[in-house]
């Protein structure tokens, strides 16, 4: 029985080693070639994690079956730095910026206190970022930031107060939308004028995954509808990010870009974008960054992405519970 159980357990830890393996070749998979594949890609720090355990186990059997989990993670070690940074000291930085979706200031109250637009305004006023981007903005809230003269908001679809805000300190010359289809989610930018410089400030939130934050309460059924989804989610993603990165290309000046991706660092979408611009996590992040707030899985889907010429001094995930995501600051240095 006990000889049993151990190749049962062996069989199991080779699952996993597979699944992991074909986790770490999503970011170079399309969506729409691999639909169900893709999913995998929320879920592979958890492979990482569970390919650990296994070491540790055979360890502790001395048994040679540890090899394959071990040789697993040494493949896996470009991924680390996109699961885990070392604490960085916050150093003096040309510009501060700040991502946050929102959930509509609570509009449906999702969170059982009063007063949350009024105190999202408040926490951001004293966290002081130079520019403010935020997804899912209402407009209808009584939302107001003083401290921040230059502002844009875009309301994508015509009758509805859903869009997408980006608040500065400093002068907006020009901004827009890259105007994705058939959808609410959409990208914004400005062009935001810091001393001599100009950088192109976006503003990103791709095809929402819509889940909830309350893993433990889906059944079997709805599971399995979420995955076939989430597959179809994904697939939109690819198309959007492809009509970004094709905005992406015309800008004129040096670009940081704040993000939800609704996708993690191990997915396609992460990949294709970062062949252009930098992860600032991966520089000047804390810990492993979880920024959506799952009930038993945390996932880092927030980003703040700079331009290949600047620099990310620190990036911190602040653990406000105002929201279903958290706030991502970073500071920047331009030159």
């Amino acid at each position: 029985m006990r000889k049993l159980l151990k190749h049962f357990v062996f069989i199991i830890n080779v699952l996993v080693a597979l699944l992991t393996v074909c986790g770490y070749l999503l970011p170079f998979l399309k969506p729409s070639q691999f639909k169900i594949l893709s999913v995998l890609s929320l879920f592979l720090p958890v492979l990482i994690a569970v390919n650990l355990i296994f070491v540790l186990y055979w360890i502790i059997r001395f048994k040679r079956k540890v090899l394959l989990s071990a040789i697993v993670l040494l493949l896996g070690f470009p991924y680390l730095s996109s699961l885990y940074s070392f604490d960085n000291d916050v150093v003096e930085s040309d510009l501060s910026v700040m991502s946050f979706n929102v959930r509509l200031f609570n509009l449906y109250d999702w969170i059982s206190e009063d007063n949350i637009p009024e105190r999202i305004a408040d926490s951001i006023m004293r966290a002081s970022p130079d520019v403010v981007c935020i997804q899912e903005f209402y407009s209808g809230a009584n939302f107001v930031m003083p401290d921040y003269e230059y502002r844009y908001l875009h309301i994508k679809n015509q009758g509805s107060k859903v869009g997408q805000a980006i608040y500065s300190k400093y002068p907006i010359i020009d901004k827009g939308s890259v105007g994705f289809e058939n959808t609410a989610n959409n990208a914004i930018f400005a062009d935001v004028v810091i001393d001599s410089d100009t950088i192109r400030m976006y503003n990103l939130h791709l095809q929402s995954l819509k889940i909830t934050a309350d893993v433990a309460a889906i059944s079997q059924e709805e599971a399995q509808f979420l995955v076939k989804s989430m597959g179809k989610t994904f697939v939109k993603q690819e198309n959007q990010m492809e009509q970004f990165l094709a905005h992406l290309a015309t800008s004129p000046y040096p670009v940081v870009i704040a993000a939800d991706l609704n996708n993690t660092a191990y997915s396609y979408v992460y990949s294709r974008l970062t062949e252009k611009v930098l992860d600032g996590f991966k520089r000047g992040g804390e810990g492993f960054g979880p920024t959506f707030n799952f009930r038993s899985f945390p996932v880092r889907i927030d980003f703040i992405f700079t331009d290949i010429r600047f620099s990310t001094s620190s990036q911190r995930v602040l653990q406000w519970k105002l929201s279903d995501h958290h706030p991502v600051i970073s500071e920047i240095q331009l030159r």
